[in-house]
């Protein structure tokens, strides 16, 4: 039971670090983007700040959507690991009472 619980935990910390890393990941693609394009629209000096406020306007839209998605994937992750710790202590406790019942069993036909 002790590995179950330090495998399933080593497995949680696992896709806690995976979301995060690729959440990470995500951010870096989206302002790289970003940089690029505010270049490119400084360098076309002839086209207004709506543009540029264009730009920031889908920036900020597709961070706040990476962020919302990674916590909920991280949401997920973390009730998906209360619920196989809670299944895996029910069915610990299970099985020892009904080895706890075999055992009685056993001894009364025994004596």
């Amino acid at each position: 039971r002790i590995q179950q619980l330090e495998k399933l935990r080593e497995n949680y910390n696992l896709q806690s670090q995976r979301i995060r890393d690729n959440y990470t990941l995500q951010m870096e693609k989206v302002r790289d983007n970003y940089n690029y394009q505010i270049k490119s629209l400084k360098e076309m000096k002839n086209l207004g700040s709506a543009q540029c406020a264009g730009v920031k306007d889908q920036y900020f839209d597709q961070i706040s959507k990476i962020r919302e998605y990674s916590s909920g994937q991280l949401d997920k992750c973390h009730e998906n690991y209360i619920f196989q710790r809670q299944r895996l202590r029910k069915f610990s406790a299970q099985n020892y009472l009904k080895i706890r019942e075999t055992k009685k069993y056993t001894q009364k036909t025994l004596n």
